[in-house]
């Protein structure tokens, strides 16, 4: 019998619309035939430029790109734990540097990597670039299934100019795999990932002449911030006098940015740790005149009220700027609500997941569904550490003043699979789950990756994490026929076999089998991609 367990959560912001003002069309006429001739001539170049993307403007404040943080950074690891042990930025290599290491590396797909964390046996590669590459495994089957030339169509160029992030980095380029189309997938170098599986790192070797350099059997996991904590957020900080952001969703003047949070005390086991000034930046405005997110009233939302998880690292002067929010209460396995009668159950599921969710904004609800359990501790206890489950992931549209558009009486919504496990928190050595969405994902003006993105990445990343401004459901759903299943001393997996097909077409959908987009159409979709 499956067990269900479901998170709702929504936060969804109103802003005032302000209107453009009116431009000389006499100028803009000339400026316009200068760009068509650019175009046609030099075609190439143009894609290299900033398009009218929400990523264009977000990632024009500091506090969003790489630079803005220190390299080597000292942190207190009663406070903060690494993400992972292997993390970095991806670097997309130079059509020149791959060529140069052709004669090393052969046509592997490769890529540099910008190491943040690493383990402690490994601690000389920290601040280190190295080169990133697959081991040999017969799931290079994968690799070799997706790798392609890039050449972009006029399909392409139009979702460019319309204001989606495409691979324009990758256009023109011979055999693009799965970790270029993942580091290249932006214009800029600032995708984060940790590494996930086994890990071969190669110092030294008599045959290899390039190294440092590690392998890597699965494809990394896109994840936000260098280090998290456990924290309750105070309110505003009184030590640090700084200007607020200017723009802000509600009335001015806008809150600041510096916030004072007390640390969870794992002795005690309770949030009376030490005090400290964080950071929590507030985004700027998108083309689409909404917000994303923002730190206004964080210490008064419900969702907070069990403590937060903040992802980040110190910027220069050493101050921790959070780069994604995620309440603790969310992930915790302590539902609401547990619910053991079948037709409740299938209600549920059915109607009122999604119902009210205007007046529900702002909350989070968690119900857990087991239709063989006695009584609630017996079907919390059914969730073990090391357990596994499917997550299905939807969302909703933007409500609010400046709504997204309704056609037809619907807004474009999403799915994804997901795959929950269930951990113990380094923190409060409590269950909870740690969510990896399986992302087949079109391009978009926010830049999100299609790809494996952890949840700090996904949800609750403060420059484009969905969860602080649209209604959001994940449900995790535990079967049996997800384990793995032996037979004539053979491991058979469906569930592995379900990640592996999904991998296939996130890689797919990175570079639009070469022609550079991945479009929502009636006919392709990630609901069709996925279940068709």
């Amino acid at each position: 019998m499956s067990k269900l367990g479901s998170m709702l959560n929504k936060l969804i912001f109103k802003e005032k619309i302000d209107f453009w003002s009116k431009r000389d069309f006499k100028k803009w006429l000339i400026i316009g035939l200068f760009l068509f001739l650019c175009i046609s001539i030099f075609s190439q170049s143009v894609l290299q430029a900033q398009n009218n993307s929400n990523y264009a403007i977000s990632i024009q404040a500091a506090f969003n790109r790489p630079e803005f943080f220190t390299l080597n950074q000292s942190i207190n690891l009663d406070q903060y734990q690494p993400v992972a042990d292997w993390t970095g930025r991806l670097i997309l290599p130079t059509q020149e540097e791959i060529l140069k290491k052709k004669a090393q590396l052969g046509e592997k797909d490769w890529v540099k990597i910008e190491l943040h964390n690493t383990p402690s046996t490994f601690q000389q590669l920290r601040g280190k670039m190295v080169t990133l590459t697959w081991q040999e495994t017969p799931r290079l089957n994968y690799v070799e299934r997706v790798t392609t030339d890039i050449q972009f169509n006029d399909r392409a160029r139009k979702a460019y100019q319309k204001g989606d992030i495409v691979p324009s980095r990758l256009d023109g380029r011979k055999q693009v795999g799965p970790l270029q189309s993942l580091a290249g997938a932006r214009q800029y170098d600032d995708v984060i990932v940790k590494l996930t599986g086994n890990v071969y790192p190669i110092l030294n070797d008599e045959i290899l002449t390039e190294k440092p350099l590690l392998k890597i059997e699965r494809e990394p996991v896109q994840i936000t911030g260098r280090y998290y904590g456990l924290v309750q957020i105070e309110g505003e900080a009184k030590d640090i006098t700084k200007n607020s952001p200017e723009d802000c969703p509600g009335k001015n003047p806008c809150a600041g940015e510096y916030y004072q949070v007390r640390h969870y005390n794992r002795v005690s086991q309770l949030f009376d740790g030490p005090v400290e000034t964080v950071r929590i930046p507030q985004q700027p405005r998108g083309n689409n005149r909404r917000f994303i997110s923002t730190p206004r009233y964080l210490e008064k939302a419900e969702t907070g009220k069990e403590g937060w998880y903040i992802y980040g690292a110190k910027d220069k002067q050493g101050i921790f700027t959070v780069q994604s929010l995620k309440p603790r209460a969310l992930v915790q396995l302590k539902p609401e609500r547990v619910e053991l009668n079948l037709q409740p159950g299938q209600r549920y599921i059915a109607r009122e997941n999604w119902q009210n969710t205007p007046e529900r904004k702002g909350t989070f609800q968690s119900i857990l569904i087991d239709t063989s359990a006695q009584n609630r501790e017996q079907a919390i206890k059914e969730w073990k550490e090391g357990d596994y489950g499917l997550v299905i992931h939807t969302f909703g549209g933007i409500g609010g003043d400046n709504r997204e558009r309704i056609s037809g009486g619907t807004v474009t919504g999403h799915f994804s699979y997901g795959v929950a496990k269930v951990v113990k928190d380094f923190f409060t050595s409590e269950l909870q789950f740690d969510i990896i969405y399986y992302q087949v994902y079109a391009q978009n003006p926010q830049g999100i990756i299609s790809g494996k993105i952890d949840w700090s990445a996904y949800s609750g990343d403060l420059q484009r994490g969905w969860v602080a401004s649209r209604p959001f459901s994940d449900v995790i759903v535990k079967l049996d026929v997800l384990s793995d299943l032996t037979i004539a001393n053979q491991t058979l997996s469906f569930g592995r076999k379900l990640l592996e097909s999904i991998e296939i077409m996130m890689a797919r959908y990175r570079t639009g089998d070469g022609t550079g987009v991945s479009s929502v159409t009636p006919s392709t979709s990630c609901v069709q991609d996925l279940t068709g």
